[in-house]
């Protein structure tokens, strides 16, 4: 007796028959084709998160740096404040000297002017007091003694005077003002600088991990390309099961029917029966198709009709079975 390739099923006195095809899912796929990605899609998976935080680094840095100023202008060194203190100081120091040189000079001056007038009223007092010239001429040489110490006192002021320089504090103090913007703007710099190499270290660890996740796809293409898979044009592809080129779900029926039975026959080498739902929707070739795979697949298949006729082999009226009969499909 031949071996019976495909049964039908007759359901009657049923509002509605819920239509179900076997739908194939990417494990199903890969164990089918003796692929394991496990290992390579969690590596996969943890430089792809490696990176994500990466990114989301070089785009707060990004945001950083663009919102600091940068100051072309500003020296390449904080402005020591101490120093410039110190050089204030000093020049104070020199204006306060040279203010007491002055006062020497001055006083050096007004005595030498006192020393004339001295003088002049000693001469004039001379030709007046004749019998007091001794005593004149005794103060005159000690006055005109006198004189010449100041003489020359006013001449080694007058030197030194001359001799001094004033330190200009005029651009000590305008520096002393400004010193707190230029340090700002120093730091600015030194700040830029630094999230400047930030962002270039991260950006190349992100290209890196970029790189890394081209090689697992890489490999990953390379093994779905050497598998073997249970049907002719079944793949996998970014968004899952493919069959010539397109997602299963916009393959036909028959297509999507044909690969789910090679699928589940490959997947369970040991399965005897399956069932095929919505089997008033196939045409008689249709049918023969599954009594093809069926066959070459040694499984039985029990197919889903709804309707009346002497080609049921299964008769079910209000859950109970009201007649058998068996047929191999033409």
């Amino acid at each position: 007796m031949e071996k019976q390739k495909i049964v039908e099923l007759r359901i009657e006195n049923f509002k509605r028959v819920t239509a179900l095809v076997l739908h194939p899912n990417d494990d199903g796929v890969t164990t089918v084709a003796g692929l394991d990605f496990a290992a390579l899609d969690a590596d996969r998976a943890k430089v792809f998160d490696s990176r994500t935080i990466v990114n989301r680094e070089v785009k707060r840095l990004e945001g950083e740096l663009s919102g600091l100023p940068e100051h072309p202008d500003a020296p390449a060194e904080i402005v020591d404040v101490a120093a410039l203190a110190e050089e204030l100081r000093r020049a104070e120091e020199s204006a306060g000297d040279h203010r007491d040189l002055e006062a020497d000079l001055r006083n050096a001056e007004r005595q030498l002017a006192s020393t004339r007038d001295a003088y002049q009223k000693n001469r004039a007092r001379k030709a007046e007091l004749e019998a007091a010239l001794a005593k004149c001429e005794e103060e005159g040489s000690a006055i005109e003694a006198q004189g010449r110490e100041w003489a020359e006192d006013v001449v080694t002021c007058r030197g030194k005077v001359e001799r001094h320089q004033v330190i200009d504090s005029a651009p000590v103090r305008e520096r002393i003002a400004s010193v707190e913007t230029v340090n700002a703007r120093v730091r600015a710099n030194a700040r830029r600088a630094e999230l400047a190499a930030e962002l270039a270290r991260r950006q190349a660890q992100a290209d890196d991990l970029t790189a890394k996740i081209a090689e697992a796809d890489t490999a990953k293409v390379a093994m779905l390309r050497n598998a073997e898979f249970p049907l002719e044009g079944l793949s996998l592809g970014d968004d899952g099961v493919t069959l010539h080129g397109i997602p299963f779900e916009q393959a036909s029926s028959a297509e999507q029917l044909r690969a789910s039975i090679a699928i589940g026959a490959a997947l369970n080498p040991k399965l005897a029966v399956m069932l095929v739902r919505d089997g008033a929707l196939l045409d008689q070739s249709s049918l023969a198709m599954l009594a093809e795979m069926a066959d070459a697949a040694g499984i039985q298949l029990l197919v889903e009709r709804v309707g009346e006729g002497d080609r049921m082999g299964v008769v079910i009226e209000d859950g109970a079975i009201v007649e058998a009969k068996v047929e191999a499909a033409e």
